[in-house]
């Protein structure tokens, strides 16, 4: 016998400054509902002075076509922690309904998002994805 590890595909998030998926959330107390889920680089969340367990609120601007995760006090409906990796890579996600379905298009996988940067006054600042029917306008 000749053994040898086996070849494994990297993590779609590695390599993205910051993206996005949607995907179900399945198991017994889930309710099988679709998350969107963002993928922050571990710059990102130093520069916005994010730690594991703290709460972010998404934002939207849908007219000039910008979101943020801001940092608030308290959780709310769209207020969730972050949770941040040994590698400093932070994770966020949020159920997928109302606006969140209306600003970011369902995705087969990792969708990197363009225009990331932190301002110190309004958070994590990047531009929403664009329709797949849009960008093949």
């Amino acid at each position: 016998m000749s053994f040898r590890p086996v070849k494994v595909s990297a993590r779609a998030a590695i390599g993205v400054r910051m993206g996005y998926s949607t995907h179900r959330q399945k198991g017994k107390n889930k309710g099988n509902c679709v998350h969107l889920a963002f993928s922050i680089h571990p710059d990102l969340v130093r520069a916005l002075k994010a730690k594991d367990g703290d709460v972010l609120r998404l934002d939207l601007d849908m007219k000039a076509g910008m979101a943020r995760l801001l940092p608030v006090g308290s959780l709310s409906p769209a207020a969730k922690r972050l949770h941040v990796e040994v590698s400093g890579r932070g994770d966020w996600s949020i159920s997928y309904n109302g606006e969140v379905a209306e600003a970011f298009p369902l995705v087969p996988g990792m969708t990197e998002l363009s225009g990331a940067h932190v301002s110190a006054e309004e958070g994590l600042i990047y531009e929403l994805p664009k329709a797949e029917k849009e960008v093949q306008a």
